[in-house]
């Protein structure tokens, strides 16, 4: 995949934001970019509570339909990102707390490692580490794309 130029990546950013009411837009990598649209939802406590939704672009400012609703897709490495979904907000003594569980997905959007992993970290190198339930383990992200990637069977760091 051959990169877009500063030019046009600069014409996208500025086309996606303008045709979603000025929302934030960042070029992700892999000729992906990522509209940050603002939302509200109700905390368990019952007040509001401001979040964003991600919503994916290609290289020509289409849309690209994601099966799940992130919060957020970081940038893309090895042809895969890493998303977060954000749930369970609550405030409590003006402080707010909520759960996080990440995933991954490919340029397509396509879901490849589901939202249930505390914490992802890519590496320049396609080294994955993966941590679920106070343990960490790693792989490559070739694993993750096949789709071969085993948490059971996976390298414990």
């Amino acid at each position: 995949m051959n990169e877009i130029s500063h030019e046009k990546r600069r014409e996208l950013l500025e086309m996606i934001a303008s045709n979603n009411n000025g929302h934030e837009v960042n070029y992700v990598g892999f000729n992906r970019f990522v509209l940050r649209e603002p939302k509200i939802e109700k905390a368990i406590s019952g007040e509001e509570v401001f979040i964003y939704e991600d919503i994916l672009f290609d290289d020509n400012g289409n849309r690209i339909h994601l099966s799940n609703v992130y919060n957020s897709i970081f940038a893309f490495r090895c042809g895969i990102a890493v998303v977060c979904k954000r749930y369970g907000f609550n405030i409590v003594n003006g402080r707010s707390s909520m759960i996080r569980k990440y995933g991954i997905i490919n340029v397509m959007g396509t879901d490849i490692l589901p939202c249930e992993y505390d914490s992802i970290k890519v590496s320049a190198d396609c080294y994955i580490e993966i941590s679920k339930s106070d343990k960490k383990k790693w792989t490559y992200a070739k694993d993750i794309i096949d789709g071969s990637f085993d948490w059971e069977r996976a390298i414990e760091v």
